[in-house]
């Protein structure tokens, strides 16, 4: 394994536990799946009953990755910026929300990054173009709830 490889799953575990807190800060369980699919962890009201499915993308800076792959696949992602730190952001928000609000509000689904068969997606740092839709997408309470408690 190389040290970026390293670093990257540093990385993606540290966005693990800080997502894990977020759900249970907001009063929710969550579960890794044996085996990723597409989908990294499920989050589960024991309220409610109500399950989602979550796909999270860590990072050690403020850098976002959405995929075309993911559609129908996941029911929300959640992004973890600065993810090695003690105060991550964390963002949650419905994959037709991004696509809409972000990728395709931005012209970036005219791309060949996001059209192409193979892996296609948008990915980039934030910028006062961003900072807003993410600002809105901030994981709070209210907003788990108001996402894992609609109706799937």
């Amino acid at each position: 394994m190389t040290k970026n490889q390293c670093h990257g799953r540093f990385v993606e575990s540290f966005g693990r536990l800080h997502l894990a807190q977020s759900l249970h800060d907001a009063g929710y369980v969550c579960a890794e799946p044996l085996i990723d699919n597409g989908i990294d962890l499920v989050a589960y009201s024991p309220a409610s009953k109500r399950i989602a499915t979550l796909q999270m993308k860590a990072s050690s800076k403020d850098r976002y990755d959405v995929r075309r792959k993911y559609d129908g696949k996941v029911d929300l992602l959640v992004f973890v910026f600065h993810a090695t730190s003690a105060n991550p952001g964390i963002y949650v928000v419905e994959y037709g929300e991004i696509v809409r609000d972000l990728i395709e509000a931005n012209g970036y689904d005219k791309n060949s990054s996001w059209t192409r068969e193979d892996n296609a997606g948008w990915g980039g740092t934030i910028n006062k173009n961003s900072r807003a839709k993410f600002d809105s997408w901030r994981a709070t309470p209210e907003r788990w709830r108001a996402l894992l408690e609609a109706t799937r």
